[in-house]
């Protein structure tokens, strides 16, 4: 008698270990904004289960069945972002997505402008696409922050030619880097001017 309970005993604990492990798998994460910073109270959901980011923006669903998964983000002041078919299972028991970005809802885009002459940062440049204007920051970027995934970045400088660059960038990669070197423009006529003795004249306005 001892002997049959024991193996019913050893059958149901066997049985509860393989029903534990079936859903035992994890999908992990981490979403950033365009600051690199962690975004916390993210909501992310997947097949019925659902967490919230933690204050760096980290994310753990755990106790998952082996299945394929549409992870999907919700957070009033960002846009909605969906990862498709990931997969967790005895192949592969934790999928780490790794740091996403997610873009805020307004002006989520942001473009780094470097602006050069000679090689050295060139302070005092206008850096405009569309009615957003650049400012210069400690990194010796002008930054502008868009709604717009594509378009065009003017920068001009008193005495230096005007140069255009076009830019794009998208959900999966808002932030994007322009490079410019702008050079001293217009032409410069010089001269010595002399009376009909070939003589320098001092003092004239030309």
């Amino acid at each position: 008698y001892q002997t049959r309970y024991m193996l019913r005993l050893f059958s149901f604990l066997s049985l509860w270990l393989i029903s534990l492990n079936a859903w035992a798998y994890v999908i992990q994460g981490r979403f950033i904004n365009i600051d690199g910073n962690g975004i916390p109270g993210v909501t992310v959901s997947a097949g019925g289960y659902s967490v919230t980011t933690d204050a760096s923006g980290n994310f753990k669903l755990d106790g998952l069945a082996e299945s394929n998964y549409n992870v999907t983000t919700s957070h009033s002041s960002y846009k909605t972002k969906t990862v498709s078919n990931i997969y967790v299972g005895d192949n592969n028991p934790t999928s780490n997505l790794g740091t996403r970005y997610l873009v805020a809802t307004s002006n989520g885009y942001r473009i780094n402008v470097s602006v050069t002459s000679n090689g050295q940062t060139l302070s005092g440049a206008t850096v405009t696409t569309g009615s957003t204007t650049g400012t210069l920051q400690s990194n010796n970027y002008y930054v502008l922050n868009v709604s717009e995934t594509s378009g065009t970045v003017t920068v001009s400088k008193s005495g230096f030619n005007t140069i255009s660059r076009g830019f794009g960038v998208n959900d999966d990669w808002p932030v994007t880097t322009v490079w410019v070197s702008l050079a001293e423009g217009g032409y410069k006529v010089k001269g010595t001017l002399v009376d009909i003795n070939d003589k320098p004249v001092a003092s004239v306005t030309v």
